[in-house]
């Protein structure tokens, strides 16, 4: 019984995070080198996901961006690519 305890903490120290890629926003770099968006730690896959869909939408590319906009041009890339990951995923460590 006191094993299934200890898994079971174990399990509740699992959080998610919402990542992005550093520019140019490539999605095949390694995981240990993307930033943490939005907060810190998600409870939940969905509570992460949830966030990610809405900023997804609030950067959805609005179309020609004039190039003086150049900060929304960046957001609109790298919504597009945002990932939740478990906090645990051994892809966030360094190699």
């Amino acid at each position: 019984m006191s094993m299934n305890l200890r898994h079971a903490a174990a399990l509740a120290l699992v959080g998610w995070y919402l990542m992005v890629p550093p520019p140019p926003f490539d999605p095949s770099t390694p995981l240990s080198k993307w930033t943490r968006m939005g907060k810190t730690d998600y409870a939940s896959e969905g509570e992460c996901t949830a966030d990610r869909e809405k900023l997804q939408v609030a950067f959805r590319d609005p179309g020609n961006i004039p190039p003086e906009h150049i900060t929304a041009t960046i957001m609109v890339k790298a919504m597009a690519h945002l990932l939740c990951v478990e906090s645990d995923d051994p892809r966030l460590k360094s190699n």
